[in-house]
């Protein structure tokens, strides 16, 4: 699909508020960034158009790891394991609980530490309405503001080992090397700046450990899932914004 260009985008418009962004996110907001995050959101509505129950959704760096494949069939086979999202890459070890098994070896888990990117998932129509519902206006970069199972609602998986390997490649968002210091200390906000900023992530973080403690608690003894979303009908966005998230009719030779 082809992915919505940042620096083609006239801010300020309607969904987006660079204000809220530079105070939650400690600097300023970047083309690349609101163009990430508007491909994800016209991803789930291309999903959303079509009569597929579950959509893999990868970035353009995503590499599918030996035995990835089967891991994702598995997944699909017992609907996500009764999650809403599962990831499928993970950039760091982190803490979590092992709540399921799939028949090759991979292992179904919550996690209580975060864990970046958002690089691969695969989520149900129901979460990618969910996400469409609340994901504007956007106050974070994506990986920030898709990753919140209590802010959200939504019950998120992660399989390890990771099925979807990113690529060890210079990120498209990030400015050039020799650009990157000098702008990171141009826009980014000051010591008392970084207070907002601190909030907005403890608040994230203590959801976060409490949403993966009460999931590990439900499965692993109390032997419960959590229950599945049901599909809501699709939000109503700002001209400017369903311009730029339309469903778009995808080339399956691909």
């Amino acid at each position: 699909m082809p992915a919505v260009e940042g620096k083609n985008i006239g801010l300020p418009i309607p969904g987006i508020d660079p204000d809220v962004y530079r105070r939650n996110h400690g600097r300023t907001i970047r083309p690349g960034e609101v163009g990430c995050y508007l491909s994800h959101m016209k991803a789930m509505r291309t999903f959303l158009a079509s009569s597929h129950a579950f959509c893999v959704i990868l970035e353009d760096d995503a590499t599918i790891a030996k035995g990835g494949k089967a891991a994702i069939d598995e997944l699909v086979a017992c609907q996500l394991a009764g999650f809403d999202i599962v990831r499928l890459q993970l950039r760091r070890r982190g803490i979590g609980a092992t709540v399921a098994r799939l028949p090759s070896g991979h292992r179904v888990r919550v996690m209580a530490t975060r864990m970046t990117g958002s690089v691969a998932y695969i989520l149900t129509r129901a979460a990618a309405s969910r996400y469409l519902a609340r994901l504007l206006p956007i106050v974070v970069p994506y990986d920030h503001a898709f990753d919140r199972p209590v802010h959200l609602g939504l019950s998120i998986g992660f399989v390890d080992p990771a099925p979807v390997i990113p690529a060890k490649s210079i990120s498209t968002i990030e400015p050039p090397k020799p650009d990157r210091r000098r702008i990171a200390k141009a826009d980014k906000v000051g010591v008392l700046g970084k207070i907002p900023v601190l909030r907005w992530r403890s608040e994230t973080e203590l959801a976060r450990a409490f949403a993966a403690s009460s999931e590990a608690l439900r499965r692993n003894v109390l032997g419960r899932r959590t229950s599945v979303l049901a599909e809501a009908p699709l939000p109503t966005f700002a001209p400017e914004i369903e311009a730029i998230i339309a469903p778009v009719a995808l080339d399956r030779s691909a």
